[in-house]
């Protein structure tokens, strides 16, 4: 395959302009891609990942920034000059051509010679593993044979950049999973560089080598899935990456025989963070926080470094591989995972165990981590 660019994003912006004032869809994103990287941009609905996506293809004007493939500014060059390929969630094939067609013409538009437009094709067929169906038309194909065609169309023009547009929206749990495992095998084989856009957090964290996570139009955080996890850079992070979602606590600091304890102003529910977190506190903003508790991290049994909570159970959801219970202390409300043979029920009264190194906590007035 060709070059694999590398992809820089330096303080772009952009700004819509409409009958009620302008609109900031991208505010200050710098992002680095590195050649052959697979980075994924999550978020939710109208967060600026499709306007960020847009302006990496060539699709929307930057309205200020720049954008580097390479080292070299590519900011008034179209998606063909930038030699970006496209991949959208709706499979885009051509009806009256067969699988082998489809696959063939961006090469034929480019004039390369029939025998090698075949052998490029078969090659593609390969790695996509189609070669069984490369003389049907797309009617008779499945939905992840379409996708899977789609996404041959775009890598066979051996393309610097590759780009894929929430193109596992519209498909079924079971086919997504094997998209995923098709997404992830043929990037590891092609080494291309992949920009992946979704609001699927699942899809990010299983695709993506890193994960840049985008709310009200301003890059979050850009990590690993275990940096995200572990040390999510603000409230949103951790509110968005993870499944339950982290449990909130609205607490204030208080000292008891040289001990930091982290006190509900909701509940009697005391937190008691790491000794490197609590140190981090001694230089935080005085006043009320914000402590994190992922419900993976809360359990039913204890071990030598737990802390203890009480709480009682609201709801037991019984999910067939884990149980997740939803309890309330006060008027506090936390989620935690059990085993699947959990029996408890409304109104039982259980005692939880958590590590104080998992107590993530923010600051309240800028809902950045501390530590």
């Amino acid at each position: 395959m060709t070059m694999m660019a590398q992809i820089e994003l330096d303080q772009v912006h952009k700004i819509y302009h409409t009958r009620r004032g302008p609109v900031h869809a991208v505010q200050d994103v710098s992002l680095m891609v590195e050649q052959g990287e697979f980075i994924a941009l999550l978020g939710p609905s109208g967060c600026g990942k499709t306007s960020t996506l847009r302006m990496i293809v060539g699709l929307e004007e930057i309205s200020a920034g720049d954008i580097r493939f390479d080292g070299d500014r590519v900011n008034a060059l179209t998606p063909q000059q930038r030699n970006v390929a496209t991949a959208f969630e709706s499979y885009a094939l051509y009806p009256n051509f067969t699988v082998a067609e489809n696959l063939g013409f961006p090469l034929e538009v480019r004039g390369v010679a029939a025998a090698e437009r075949q052998r490029q094709v078969q090659r593609m067929a390969e790695v996509l593993r189609v070669e069984d169906i490369m003389d049907q038309l797309p009617g008779a194909l499945s939905g992840g044979q379409q996708q899977r065609v789609g996404l041959g169309r775009a890598l066979i023009r051996e393309p610097a950049v590759l780009v894929l547009d929430e193109v596992l929206s519209h498909i079924d749990a079971h086919l997504k999973f094997q998209m995923l495992f098709d997404l992830k095998r043929i990037h590891q084989e092609l080494g291309q560089t992949t920009v992946f856009v979704t609001h699927d957090q699942m899809e990010a964290l299983a695709l993506a080598d890193r994960v840049a996570v985008m709310s009200e139009a301003r890059l979050q955080q850009v990590g690993t899935r275990d940096v995200l996890y572990h040390a999510p850079a603000t409230l949103f992070v951790a509110d968005f990456i993870g499944e339950p979602p982290t449990n909130f606590f609205t607490v204030s600091p208080a000292v008891n025989d040289g001990q930091t304890i982290l006190c509900s102003t909701a509940s009697n529910l005391k937190f008691h963070p790491s000794a490197r977190r609590a140190a981090a506190l001694d230089t935080a903003a005085g006043g009320e926080l914000i402590v994190g508790l992922r419900p993976q991290n809360v359990r039913l049994q204890a071990d030598d470094q737990s802390m203890a909570l009480t709480a009682e159970v609201l709801i037991n959801e019984y999910l067939g591989e884990q149980t997740i219970l939803t309890l309330k202390n006060g008027e506090d409300t936390l989620r935690a995972l059990a085993p699947p043979d959990v029996r408890l029920g409304r109104g039982d009264s259980v005692t939880l165990y958590y590590a104080p190194e998992d107590v993530l906590l923010f600051d309240k007035g800028s809902e950045k981590l501390i530590a």
